[in-house]
């Protein structure tokens, strides 16, 4: 269970950090 947690926990990260970084691309502040 904790491991499943864990990669799921990671993989959600990853996700809003690429999302992020796609957003950063486009539009500039």
């Amino acid at each position: 269970m904790t491991r499943a947690l864990l990669i799921m926990f990671f993989v959600l990260i990853g996700m809003v950090l690429f999302f992020a970084t796609q957003l950063h691309d486009k539009a500039i502040f």
